[in-house]
């Protein structure tokens, strides 16, 4: 049997997922390697019609995020904008496990609108092999069902759901979760469509997933959703589209039975009856469908709860536990602590999505009304994350956690080529470590844990005071601080934690001078990770750039109160480690053809020694660098503790026996070829030359001079490392020379801690 493609238009076999990858990103400057205030845009996951979709990360901690960003043309024009950013308060108002979280709504880089979303986790159900069991479609259908519910309830309707709508995540204890996303998408598409194309009847959507009325122009309403569901299920469950690549008299609509003899006849039934022609005869709610469906496949009658239309749970239960917790359930977004805004600041939202819709629909008021409605939303809406002077090369590199094919992953990628072999020197130890002991090897399946937050730890300055609104809205109160810096400060709570993301009021006094202004809530210390670190719960929050008294007024409090004199034994390792930063080997100490377990005792040494220097008093200066030492350590076994990682740096510095280790570490060889045409792309003219020297090596070896075919091998490699059959050649020739006879020599460099 084989299905219809919505994706390439053809039919596959059973089982088989489509092989065309996914559309490529259309031409326009990209925006990675920006900053959304504190949050750094690491790599573009895809482009979409309207928008493109980033995955950004918060450095310090590790957490990542998803942001959508209206593409520059549409957020040129008043009405499309309006539009995106309404649709994207609506779906922020939808609280629900199975559908995707949008966090808030700012302006972002180049003043371009962005929705600040969970991170992306699992793949879209586009890509699954199709068809699926049964069993497997009504899991799916009822999971993606209860977060369609919830949208409704909250007058949300999609519009334009496909099978690349929903996406598979799993949960904490391994269990398929399903989410919706990409409310409001068609929205936004039918605001982009100019007066000639309205005219023309020209409609949005997906045509093989759109129902009857939608293609004839009328509104989206709940049912036209349970047709796109019909749809779905149908795809899912048969592996064809049910109407080919759109709805006509002239198909013939088997139902799914007859195409697949596993299926129940009942659940046929009911997939029929989510994809009649007429709205009145499907099923009048996302609710009456799930429990048609359960019947039909004999599970257990799905529960309607308050959670279809209410926010989840988010009190504080026995001491800081969410009620979800109590229950032991576990969100992977419940590690950031996302929550939705209390009322207060939801109506205010709301009465800005009525500004916005009014101006999308601005025929009535008039241009020049819509464009102030516009404006009036932008200045309300202030910037989430302040720009923030973009990071150089080596501090990007220090930070970049991923170790994926990509060009920002590939440090050859974006450093700049250089033709001529690198030597790598051999400079004086660094004594971040004194003694490694012995230690069983440390898998190499996940090797590196995110970047750990750490506790609260340095008092604030004397005098230095705080009053801080902790919800929206609220009266300003006085918190206690710490971890006080120009850009931000950690604040104590006593009560719930507002919300990550949350927009606070703050106010600083220092001495006789005082600064308002706004700050943004970055990260929480829960009540759990207060117990453990015995600190107080509380936020870290960032200071909004719009508000610059406030980070003067903070300077000039920590410049005058009395610091701690510097650390003498912190001073010299810090300088040490200052004139070897580029070398991440000589950093943790390491040879340069250390294996994979070696590289982490000897980081997991280091961390553990510059935690010793976090609980001794230290002038503000010193702390900073000893933070930002933690990250080099800490970048450095990303670095060199993960193969992929590892055979990018080692290609740039012509470090052969590093090589010789991600090879061995198993690194697979189409990868291996892929990085290789990568890096002589950037260096056209060195391929020629590599290969006349090995071809010389060859030469002297078949002449038995093997020291001097050696030193051909080597210079070769040096100008194409990544050749894995001239490599494995070198090595094996290697080691048939008696050590000490300086064959090779320069091959592998000697450990900085050896």
């Amino acid at each position: 049997m084989a299905m219809g493609c919505k994706r390439c238009v053809g039919e596959h076999r059973d089982g088989e997922a489509c092989s065309v990858a996914a559309r490529p990103p259309v031409s326009g400057d990209s925006l990675e390697g920006q900053r959304h205030g504190p949050l750094l845009l690491k790599r573009r996951l895809e482009v979409g019609a309207v928008a493109s979709v980033y995955l950004a990360e918060y450095v310090p901690t590790g957490h990542r995020f998803c942001v959508k960003v209206l593409h520059a043309d549409l957020a040129a024009r008043p009405a499309v904008r309006a539009r995106f950013i309404a649709e994207a308060l609506a779906q922020r108002n939808v609280v629900h496990r199975h559908v995707a979280r949008v966090l808030d709504v700012r302006p972002g880089p180049q003043g371009l609108p962005c929705v600040l979303q969970e991170a992306p986790e699992g793949e879209s159900l586009s890509a699954m092999p199709l068809p699926l069991s049964p069993a497997e479609v009504g899991e799916v259908l009822e999971q993606a069902l209860a977060g369609l519910e919830a949208a409704h309830a909250r007058g949300l309707v999609h519009g334009d759901l496909t099978l690349d709508s929903m996406f598979v995540t799993r949960d904490a204890k391994g269990e398929r979760r399903v989410r919706v996303r990409d409310f409001g998408a068609g929205a936004v598409r039918e605001a982009a469509l100019s007066q000639e194309e309205r005219a023309q009847g020209v409609t949005v959507g997906s045509p093989t997933f759109m129902a009857p009325e939608q293609c004839v122009g009328m509104n989206r309403s709940p049912r036209a959703d349970v047709h796109a569901m019909g749809v779905a299920g149908y795809l899912l469950v048969t592996g064809r589209l049910p109407f080919g690549l759109g709805r006509s008299a002239q198909v013939t609509l088997f139902p799914p039975h007859a195409i697949n003899a596993s299926v129940p006849p009942a659940l046929s039934t009911v997939l029929m009856r989510a994809l009649a022609a007429k709205p009145e005869e499907r099923f009048d709610s996302a609710w009456a469908f799930r429990v048609a469906l359960a019947e039909a496949l004999g599970l257990k009658a799905p529960v309607r709860n308050a959670s279809a239309d209410v926010p989840e749970d988010v009190s504080d239960v026995e001491g800081g536990a969410t009620a979800k917790e109590a229950a032991g359930e576990h969100d992977a977004a419940d590690d950031f602590d996302i929550v939705e805004d209390v009322p207060e600041w939801g109506m205010a939202a709301t009465s800005v999505e009525d500004a916005a819709l009014r101006a999308a629909d601005g025929a009535r008021s008039g241009a020049g009304a819509m464009r102030a409605e516009v404006a009036a939303f932008w200045a309300s809406a202030v910037a989430l994350l302040g720009d923030a002077e973009p990071l150089d090369v080596a501090a990007r590199a220090a930070v970049n956690p991923t170790s994926t094919l990509g060009a920002a992953a590939i440090p050859f990628m974006t450093l700049a080529p250089s033709l001529e072999p690198v030597s790598i020197p051999s400079p004086p130890p660094i004594p971040l470590v004194d003694v490694v002991h012995d230690a069983a090897p440390i898998p190499l399946v996940n090797p590196v844990p995110p970047l750990e937050a750490s506790a609260p730890r340095t008092d604030a300055p004397a005098d230095l005071r705080v009053r801080l609104g902790l919800t929206p809205g609220e009266v300003l109160q006085p918190v206690c601080v710490s971890d006080v810096a120009p850009e931000g400060l950690f604040a104590e709570c006593q009560g719930s934690l507002p919300p990550l993301a949350a927009r606070l009021t703050v106010e600083v006094s220092f001495r006789g001078e005082t600064a308002l202004g706004a700050c943004d809530v970055v990260r929480h210390v829960t009540f759990d990770e207060a117990r453990t670190w015995n600190v107080p719960a509380g936020v870290f929050v960032h200071f909004s750039d719009e508000f610059p008294a406030l980070g003067r007024l903070l300077s000039r409090a920590l410049m005058e109160d009395a610091e701690p004199a510097p650390d003498a034994e912190l001073a010299r390792m810090l300088s040490r480690a200052e004139a070897v930063a580029r070398d991440p080997y000589t950093l943790l100490g390491a040879k340069h053809d250390a294996d994979f377990g070696d590289i982490h005792r000897r980081a997991q040494a280091a961390l553990r020694r510059l935690v010793a220097f976090q609980h001794r008093p230290l002038p503000t200066g010193q702390r900073q660098s000893l933070d930002a030492l933690r990250v080099r350590v800490l970048a450095a076994q990303r670095m060199l503790g993960d193969p992929l990682s590892r055979v990018g740096y080692d290609a740039t510095r012509g470090n052969l026996g590093g090589l010789a280790r991600c090879v061995a570490a198993g690194v697979p060889e189409p990868t291996m070829e892929a990085l290789r045409s990568a890096f002589l792309a950037a260096r056209p003219e060195v391929e020629k030359k590599a290969r006349a020297l090995f071809t010389q090596g060859h030469a002297l070896e078949v002449q038995r001079a093997v020291p001097a075919a050696l030193e051909r091998y080597a210079e070769a490699l040096k100008l194409d490392p990544l050749n894995t059959s001239w490599l494995k050649h070198y090595q094996a020739l290697l080691r048939r020379v008696p050590v000490g006879s300086g064959a090779g020599a320069g091959a592998q460099a000697p450990g900085a801690m050896a």
